[in-house]
């Protein structure tokens, strides 16, 4: 979300809701498909894999979510967290949840040699990164939302902040709304399932403590299958 909305809220809320906006926003990259990419980030298709590494397995060949190569993100996001500046994050995925939690195990790695052997990208997504900025959508996600029930001035506010950036993106708040971070966390990624098809209609959310990010430790994430509305 871009600053304009800052303005457009100004304008039809006044004031006061713009500075509650501002006070609340958080940094956020789109993840734009993108016919003709510059650099490795994609979803789908398959990784780059360097010579002689196997492709992981959850006792069935994993699913290949992406790769997300850091020294191609916008560097505003760079001085808003602590983060690797260079290396490729690539995320596997089996193709079904724990039937007990409800999560996704996921093998995570953030790969940093040259020696690589390109993947197939015929089945993939290529994306191009957009640096702005995310607001919060309701009361669970910040603790001075101005409005105690529903109002035609609330839904003026959703309706200024709807679409204002990619339903696949990092950072950010999650989403649904409504549904709170895991303890220590915050939002890595947020991917939907419409626009990348290995899931059904369903959101999948990535945290991760702000330790592990500004470490380039990508091990303990904590992965959610969401509804999206």
């Amino acid at each position: 979300m871009q600053h304009y909305a800052i303005e457009a809220l100004r304008s039809a809320l006044g004031d006061d809701i713009a500075e509650f906006a501002l006070r609340n926003e958080l940094p956020l990259v789109s993840m734009w498909e993108d016919a003709s990419p510059l650099g490795t980030s994609r979803l789908g298709g398959a990784p780059d894999l360097a010579a002689g590494e196997q492709w992981p397995s959850f006792g069935e060949r994993a699913v290949f979510l992406g790769q997300i190569d850091f020294s191609e993100l916008p560097v505003e996001i760079h001085e808003r967290h602590a983060m690797p500046r260079a290396g490729v994050l690539r995320l596997f995925t089996p193709t079904e949840s724990d039937q007990e939690t409800g999560q996704y195990p996921l093998v995570a790695t953030l790969f940093t040699t040259a020696d690589t052997i390109e993947g197939d990208l015929s089945g993939s997504i290529p994306v191009r990164f957009e640096y702005g900025m995310d607001l919060p959508e309701d009361s669970a996600q910040c603790e001075d939302w101005p409005w105690a029930e529903a109002s035609e001035e609330e839904d003026t506010y959703s309706e200024i902040c709807e679409n204002q950036h990619s339903y696949q993106y990092l950072f950010g708040y999650p989403w649904p709304a409504g549904e709170p971070n895991p303890a220590g966390t915050v939002p890595l990624l947020t991917l939907f399932s419409e626009e990348a098809y290995w899931l059904e209609g369903e959101v999948l959310q990535l945290f991760i403590t702000p330790e592990d990010l500004a470490a380039g430790n990508f091990s303990n994430l904590r992965a959610e299958i969401r509804q999206p509305y």
